[in-house]
């Protein structure tokens, strides 16, 4: 495939922990947004650094659905937590959030098919 360098396994593609999450809260830290996003329970929550400012103002995001990858090493961006990692695709140079076509629950598990 042109462009694949770095091709993966069906197997190694199982290990993706991808859940659609609701932005439930957002800080402006600069360049880029603190988000915090909800994936099921209350407890389920994860803090993430995210460059969408580009794309869209703190009104925008607060209460979108979005796709995340929870299973990903914390770890922290200029000093904030980033806990997961959310899916974006770039449009004209802009972010734009991959969310589900029809409303779902927070947590739900995303599969391959």
């Amino acid at each position: 495939m042109e462009g694949c360098n770095d091709l993966i396994s069906k197997k190694e593609l199982t290990k993706i922990e991808l859940r659609v999450g609701k932005i439930t809260g957002i800080h402006d830290i600069g360049k880029q947004f603190l988000l915090r996003i909800s994936v099921g329970l209350i407890d389920d929550e994860f803090e993430l650094v995210a460059d969408l400012k580009k794309g869209y103002t703190i009104q925008e995001l607060i209460g979108q659905e979005c796709l995340i990858i929870t299973n990903v090493k914390p770890t922290t961006t200029n000093g904030y937590p980033d806990e997961a990692k959310i899916l974006i695709a770039i449009h004209e140079g802009k972010p734009v959030l991959i969310q589900p076509q029809k409303h779902c629950v927070p947590g739900v598990k995303v599969k391959t098919n």
